[in-house]
């Protein structure tokens, strides 16, 4: 008797899976919406779903042109594992912990593949790269005419943007904004040691970091970009400093529904 290769294995083990978890979950909505007669609708309607979702699921693990690449199972079949870590503010964690278990890079999502590897970046952001922006990037038009660097998804078209913003990153322009960058950080851990004061060797109370990091990034960016900063790390009222806070809540309410989370 012969013995199935490993990888007819693995199909066979993965293509029962989820069929019987399909099973369960038509079970399970049958016996929700087992009801009078009138309402039957819900039941046929339900299964073209569940069709659907397990091709889906078949298709990402096992076909898909990424089907290759290693990663947690759900996370090849769906988008959910990334899109629940995001929304519980996890994901981070999750992300490294996944580094440590399959190496340099894995399949967080279908059609996404994350790399922890310095030779990658070339391969990736290089002028010469072979790779294009996901869907992710279009949710940042205002409108079909709204083509900036941050949403163009068009290989030509972002090479060409691209081309004269590196006019603004040569050697001079960054050496000439490095002395607006040193003013602003030595002007926030003044602010820092101000705040801690002299505890005598006692411990301080504690410091967010993350919203200190969050002013401080700001208050350069629109100094370089706009000319002036916002100074939102000084001490007082600012209405500018609720701003950092609103896009990290965007980006959270984004990122979930995002096409790039889609299955």
């Amino acid at each position: 008797m012969t013995s199935l290769p490993p990888q007819t294995n693995t199909f066979l083990f993965g293509v029962s899976t989820v069929f019987i978890a399909g099973f369960a979950l038509v079970r399970t909505l049958s016996s929700h919406f087992r009801v009078e007669s009138r309402n039957i609708a819900v039941n046929t309607n339900a299964c073209p779903g569940t069709c659907q979702l397990l091709t889906h699921i078949i298709y990402n693990v096992f076909f898909h042109p990424l089907a290759h690449v290693p990663g947690p199972f759900w996370a090849r079949a769906t988008g959910f594992p990334s899109w629940y870590q995001a929304k519980a503010g996890t994901r981070h964690e999750w992300l490294l912990d996944q580094f440590r278990k399959y190496g340099y890079r894995f399949r967080s999502e279908p059609n996404t593949v994350l790399f922890c590897d310095p030779d990658a970046d070339k391969d990736i952001y290089s002028m010469k790269s072979n790779v294009k922006r996901s869907q992710f990037y279009i949710a940042w038009k205002r409108s079909k005419h709204d083509v900036t660097i941050l949403n163009v998804t068009d290989p030509a078209a972002h090479a060409r943007k691209r081309k004269i913003l590196n006019l603004s990153f040569t050697d001079k322009t960054v050496s000439a904004a490095a002395k607006f960058t040193v003013r602003h950080v030595d002007r926030w851990l003044q602010l820092i040691a101000e705040e801690i004061g002299n505890n005598s060797g006692e411990w301080s109370a504690p410091v967010d970091f993350s919203r200190k990091v969050d002013a401080l990034v700001f208050d350069i960016m629109g100094d370089l970009c706009f000319g002036k900063s916002s100074d939102i790390k000084e001490p007082g009222e600012n209405a500018l400093k609720a701003v950092p806070h609103l896009i990290k809540e965007y980006m959270q309410f984004y990122y979930p529904v995002s096409p790039q989370s889609a299955i």
